[in-house]
């Protein structure tokens, strides 16, 4: 470990340079719904109703192409319900199977049998008519009409294809004969078991209202998602136009909730009526018609000119990270709040400091979540599909593997260890530390030499960056990244703290036993030269020319007097081991505690992971 020094902190000068406001975000929503109306229909293939008794007959298939999935969502009267209609061909004979409840549930369920082909064609065309008020043979051109059921175009699924979303397991299709025994240590086992968890998973996708069992979003068309970019489209120019002059915002929520199905149990769909709900739909939109089941690479199929389009946008095609773009994301929560876990010897003062750290974060969207679940469970699909082999690795070795990132557990007594948990103790939440409970020092394969383009940089510091343990997996594969959509109080770039206070306020957790676990990253930020604010600066996309990083200065920060330094791959970098104190010089700032902003991803680097106890 090197001496103690003083940090050396570069002041900015009066330059500002600000980003676009808003015109990428635009850009990127408007192509992405022009590919998706351009790219051609795919050739669906029709399985039966996994609900329906008869899908574990082989020899039971959906009739030609009669199946259909209705969705109606009516705000006002609390309506959120699908209806399912297949027509099977059964042995000898046919039978209707008709399915219909809220989303999210199973719902009742019914089976008309027949001998004659004509006569199940009849009830399964007059079913059709009733509940939608068009014809089945006209089917192509469906007009949706008030108080009816909707037509909603499901995504089709090859045999061969692997649909990222696998929240529910399935049976492998290895066949070991022998696992080896696993290599890793208990610490990490625990630690792999818990970011690949799948009901872990399930929870945070239920904190984004999506449907786990039925996961309606992974299923539905280019088409029909096409649909839902042309229902936000409609929502936007209403919230923009003047009060009564055009169709109701719930009105219109709740066609966009038909045509996007969403499970929000037996509440009431909220409408969507503001510009910061209206993005959040947007951004899942365009993760869906980036990270489909259907959008390839370019000529990889019919989902390559979407995936394309995204691809130039930022946006990431099936496997890639959306993590990053907030040092402490809001990931897991209802509606924006945080999911603050942490107790308090004063509710009052607890409450105000929420509040003030709430406003002070950027709101992140729950696709961020989305995007970052479906990168980890694609991890695990490829080895699902190993031939039969003699001998096995440990599942965890194999999820270890998936990572590319090496994760070596410090020993409690290592100087590492300490100088980390001194940083945690010191800067942690004053009413309830989090307890720490394992470090391990991170090696992401490839992100050394991606750091190196900045190796004359100084002024460099280790600092928070605390996430949900959803996406863990995520960020250890891909690192921290910019969200296409992501922006704050300082722009759009990727988030630090040194007051550990501040970013695990942020933490989302697991149960695991009696306690509630969760994970933080202390990421090496090479700052250089600083530009400082005290006010909000939010469509900073990069430093102000001549520096290096922005920091938003906050009332307190660690007494650098108690700083240390690591030497880490040659660099000497900061780390705080002071409490925070009271900076007067910036007492009239509008953030509490100090945020430190990247604008490149290469500017930064992953050094340690840390296991607490909230």
């Amino acid at each position: 470990m090197a001496p103690k020094r003083k940090p050396s902190v570069q002041t900015g000068g009066p330059e500002k340079k600000k980003g676009r406001q808003g015109a990428e975000e635009e850009d990127s929503f408007r192509s992405t719904a022009e590919a998706l109306r351009a790219a051609p229909a795919e050739k669906r293939i029709i399985r039966v109703d996994p609900a329906c008794p008869l899908s574990s007959d082989p020899g039971t298939q959906v009739h030609e192409d009669y199946d259909c999935t209705l969705n109606q969502t009516n705000i006002g009267s609390n309506n959120n319900k699908f209806y399912i209609i297949q027509l099977l061909k059964e042995g000898a004979g046919f039978a209707c199977w008709n399915r219909w409840g809220r989303v999210g549930e199973v719902g009742q369920s019914k089976i008309s049998r027949f001998t004659q082909l004509e006569d199940a064609r009849k009830d399964f065309e007059k079913k059709f008519r009733d509940k939608t008020k068009n014809n089945w043979a006209e089917r192509d051109s469906f007009v949706a009409h008030p108080g009816k059921y909707t037509l909603i175009e499901v995504q089709g699924e090859d045999e061969t294809q692997e649909v990222v979303m696998k929240v529910d397991g399935g049976p492998l299709k290895a066949v070991a004969k022998r696992v080896r025994p696993c290599s890793l240590d208990a610490a990490t086992q625990n630690l792999i078991t818990n970011i690949f968890s799948k009901e872990m998973f399930k929870n945070a996708m239920t904190l984004m209202n999506l449907d786990v069992k039925k996961m309606p979003l992974g299923k539905l068309s280019k088409q029909q998602i096409a649909r839902g970019f042309e229902a936000l489209e409609a929502l936007e120019v209403a919230l923009k136009a003047p009060t009564g002059s055009s169709q109701s915002l719930e009105e219109l929520s709740s066609h966009f909730y038909t045509v996007i199905p969403h499970n929000f149990g037996r509440s009431r769909p909220p409408p969507i009526n503001s510009p910061e709900i209206l993005q959040a739909k947007k951004d899942m939109l365009l993760v869906r018609a980036s990270s489909g089941p259907w959008a390839g690479g370019p000529g990889q199929g019919t989902g390559g000119q979407v995936a394309e389009k995204a691809q130039r946008h930022g946006l990431p095609r099936a496997g890639e990270s959306m993590a990053g773009g907030g040092a402490d994301r809001q990931m897991g929560s209802r509606d924006g709040q945080v999911d603050n876990r942490w107790g308090s010897g004063s509710p009052v003062g607890e409450q105000r400091e929420a509040e003030v750290k709430r406003a002070d974060r950027p709101a992140c969207p729950s696709s961020q979540v989305l995007a970052d679940i479906e990168l980890a469970q694609a991890l695990q699909v490829a080895p699902e599909q190993e031939e039969m082999v003699q001998e096995v690795p440990h599942p965890l070795d194999r999820d270890y593997q998936l990572l590319k990132c090496h994760l070596q557990l410090l020993d409690s007594g290592a100087p590492e260890y300490k100088v980390v948990q001194t940083y945690l103790k010191q800067t942690g939440c004053e009413y309830r530390c989090p307890v720490l409970q394992h470090v391990w020092k991170v090696n992401r394969e490839g992100e050394g030499d991606r750091f190196q383009a900045h190796s004359q940089l100084g002024n460099r510091k280790l600092l928070w960056h605390g996430t949900n343990v959803a996406v863990v997996a995520a960020i250890l594969t891909s690192g921290l990244r910019i969200m296409p959509h992501s922006g704050g109080r300082v722009g759009k770039g990727i988030y630090f703290a040194s007051e550990n206070r501040k970013s695990a306020a942020y933490v989302t957790g697991m149960s695991c036993g009696a306690h509630h676990i969760g994970y933080m990253f202390l990421s090496e930020v090479a700052l250089g030269k600083e530009y400082h604010i005290t006010v909000d600066e939010p469509s900073l996309t990069c430093p102000p020319t001549g520096f290096n990083s922005v920091i938003a200065r906050g009332h307190t920060e660690p007494d650098p007097t108690h700083d240390t330094e690591l030497e880490l791959d040659g660099q000497r970098v900061a780390v705080p081991q002071g409490q925070p104190m009271c900076c007067p010089e910036f007492s009239s700032s509008r953030f509490s505690q100090s945020e430190y902003l990247i604008y490149q991803e290469s500017q930064c680097r992953l050094r340690y992971l840390l296991e607490i106890r909230l």
